[in-house]
């Protein structure tokens, strides 16, 4: 059943020379720590809500959604989509724990600006700011799998075929960890740092991994695991 958003007028309520930026982000805990932080950066003007629907009225400049692990892409594309609906022409961004996993998806909702939930908080305001000046922001991951929809290793039916579950249990736990690492988009040496272990080792787990699943780069690799 389509629920109308909020009905608004065209134009930015925000002071010249400030973004306003809405918030939306179903956890309450994340929404207040979140909006915190940002309403300690100049230029912003902050408003948060758990939902499109439930958010105040002003267009923003710009709407950022939060994805958490877990939430359905659905629910992401909805949200998208209300915003799109309700206030037309605000730029869309999203802040995602698995940025590479729903770039995509985000993307192809509308938005514009997708960055990791692991960033600091001044690369987020940074890319606010980049963002308003009519610049995407995307993981490098994400732009790869866009940039090379075919990855060479497909079903029958034309779609990046997925790593199956024997696939998978050739892996050792620690390969596992750090192939759900990378299909997040992180390079090697933040890969380490997550883990706690050496980049050498990191890039040792890949070529294992690789050789383990017959892929034969990482964006074969990440693709194949997203479409798990």
């Amino acid at each position: 059943m389509f629920v109308p958003g909020p009905v608004v007028s065209e134009m930015s309520t925000a002071p010249a020379g400030t973004i306003a930026v809405t918030l939306i982000d179903a956890s309450a805990f994340s929404r207040s720590c979140t909006l915190a932080g940002l309403e300690e950066a100049a230029g912003l003007v902050v408003r948060a809500a758990a939902t499109v629907a439930a958010a105040p009225p002003e267009r923003p400049d710009l709407v950022l959604v939060q994805h958490h692990a877990g939430d359905p892409l659905d629910l992401l594309t909805a949200e998208l989509r209300a915003a799109r609906r309700a206030w037309p022409g605000a730029m869309l961004a999203v802040l995602a724990d698995a940025a590479a996993a729903v770039a995509l998806t985000a993307l192809r909702s509308g938005a514009r600006l997708v960055l990791p939930g692991d960033v600091g908080l001044d690369s987020v305001i940074s890319a606010i700011r980049l963002a308003d000046a009519s610049l995407a922001v995307v993981p490098v991951a994400a732009l790869t799998m866009l940039e090379q929809p075919d990855t060479g290793v497909e079903s029958g039916e034309g779609h990046v075929a997925p790593l199956g579950a024997e696939q998978l249990g050739l892996l050792t736990p620690r390969q596992r960890d750090v192939i759900g690492v990378l299909a997040t988009g992180l390079s090697n040496k933040a890969i380490a740092r997550r883990l706690g272990i050496s980049e050498s080792t990191v890039k040792v787990h890949i070529r294992a991994i690789m050789a383990a699943t017959g892929v034969s780069n990482r964006t074969q690799l990440v693709a194949r695991f997203l479409a798990g």
